[in-house]
């Protein structure tokens, strides 16, 4: 019951944010970098200006915010595996997603909801954590306003054929950037088949699945993913998560050599790779 609620308080406030919302960038003033996603998606205080992640902010109560990526509509979330690294990752508002935000201007910092913990590196590794109990220079981030952009296209149906349609069988699978080892027979058993205009079916050799493909502005979304539930075991278990998060995630279906398709999602990570079968 409370997954529900907190849902629809997120969709809530996203509702109420303007259709052009501003969005930020962070500069850490311990080396002058901006922060950005390194390979395995964690971010980390050691890129350009340009190259620096742009993110929403969402108010929530008092000093608490929560931060959105307005490509994927994922949010910020802290606590991303023992060393409590922050990655955009979540598709929900909890405690982990949730930060208070210290400070005034545009000088701030930013301590998790979750752990109690400031987020910031000590300039030596570039990676973020929500892992210190004082706040010093590596905790401390010039927070830069971005304008505006125009309002991004709602998702709708395709309305040519998709040039990716017909049936695929699962190749690989990637998670942070990397090839996850995985034996062939478990992941064959996977399918997909698209159809011409975005719907999909498939198996994931443990459960069976539908969603759709929708159109948006320079990506495609993937909606209404229902899937059955039998238990999966072993590497087939594995297969589903990786795969069914894969399609959750992605903005890319770009067709690549012959007969081969991949999936990326909106940062431009591979995330699985499929074969015409």
């Amino acid at each position: 019951m409370l997954f529900p609620i907190l849902r629809a308080v997120a969709v809530a406030l996203l509702l109420a944010l303007p259709a052009a919302a501003d969005t930020y960038s962070f500069q850490s003033r311990i080396n002058g970098l901006y922060v950005g996603v390194d390979g395995a998606g964690v971010l980390s205080a050691q890129v350009g200006a340009a190259d620096a992640l742009v993110l929403e902010m969402v108010p929530l109560r008092g000093r608490q915010v929560a931060f959105r990526d307005p490509q994927s509509g994922r949010y910020l979330r802290a606590g991303v595996g023992q060393q409590t690294y922050l990655a955009v990752a979540s598709p929900h508002i909890r405690g982990w997603e949730t930060f208070e935000m210290i400070g005034s201007g545009s000088d701030i910092a930013l301590r998790s909801v979750q752990n109690g913990l400031y987020v910031g590196t000590d300039g030596r590794a570039p990676r973020l954590r929500a892992a210190w109990a004082s706040r010093g220079a590596g905790q401390e981030f010039r927070i830069m306003r971005r304008p505006g952009e125009a309002p991004q296209m709602e998702p709708q149906a395709p309305r040519q054929d998709l040039e990716f349609a017909g049936g695929w069988v699962l190749e690989r699978l990637y998670e942070g950037g990397r090839r996850v080892a995985l034996g062939d027979p478990a992941l064959r058993q996977a399918r997909l088949q698209i159809g011409r205009r975005g719907g999909v079916s498939g198996d994931s050799g443990c459960n069976a699945f539908d969603a759709r493909i929708l159109v948006g502005s320079a990506r495609y979304v993937v909606e209404d993913l229902l899937i059955t539930r039998r238990r999966c075991q072993g590497e087939t278990g594995e297969v589903e998560r990786l795969l069914t998060r894969a399609l959750g995630d992605a903005a890319q279906f770009n067709l690549v050599g012959a007969g081969r398709m991949e999936i990326r999602d909106a940062s431009g990570r591979l995330r699985a790779r499929f074969f015409r079968g």
